[in-house]
Parts: structure tokens; sequence; C-alpha cells
């Protein structure tokens, strides 16, 4: 039987490598090597890393315009310094609002 933990309990819970041992009880999500190594030999696939599905995802997600000081916080990351030195450069709108720095009015004095 196949053990279900509740997301709000296990966030892990839902997720495609969630297994159960064989006294129903639910494997640690990071429990995953085995089904991994599986899974990439059934697909004749070699060479891929399960980390590199992390940053193929952040990879994308940069490259769509999504929020790289959100992506630092997806990731885990402790600073966005790490986020932005790896994925900036593929974040289109990233560039372009830095960009647009240049082209801002000079500072104006407040009165």
């Amino acid at each position: 039987m196949r053990a279900k933990l509740s997301p709000r309990a296990n966030p892990l819970a839902e997720r495609v490598f969630q297994t159960a041992g064989r006294d129903g009880k639910a494997k640690p999500a990071g429990d995953i090597k085995t089904p991994w190594a599986r899974a990439l030999q059934l697909a004749r696939i070699e060479d891929l890393h399960f980390h590199d599905l992390r940053h193929t995802f952040a990879s994308h997600f940069a490259m769509k315009g999504g929020n790289l000081y959100a992506l630092a916080k997806i990731l885990g990351h402790a600073s966005p310094k790490m986020t932005l030195d790896d994925y900036a450069h593929l974040s289109p709108q990233f560039i372009h609002e830095q960009g647009r720095v240049m082209d801002a009015p000079a500072y104006a004095a407040r009165t």
C-alpha cells in the first residue's frame, strides 16, 4: 500500500518520486537515486544528473522573464547574488530593466 502524506505535512508528498517502503511508510523525498537511475536506463539517457533539472528549470524561469529575486527564493539561495550571477544573462527582461537605468532622467533635487 502506498503511503499518502498530506502536502501540508510534507510539501513533497505529491511529487513524482515520493514513494513508500515495504512497511508502508513514506521514504524520504531525497531517496530517489534508484528510481532516477532506472528511469534514465529505461529512457536510454546518459550523463544526466538530477541537479541538471534544477538548473534547467531556473534557466527557463529566467528566460521567460521570471523575477530573479523570486527565483533566488525558489532555489533556496542564501544570497540573490548567486542567482543573479548564474541566471541574469538569461533574462531579457532583467537586462532591459538594467539598461533603462541610464535612460532615466538625471536625479532631480527634492524641493
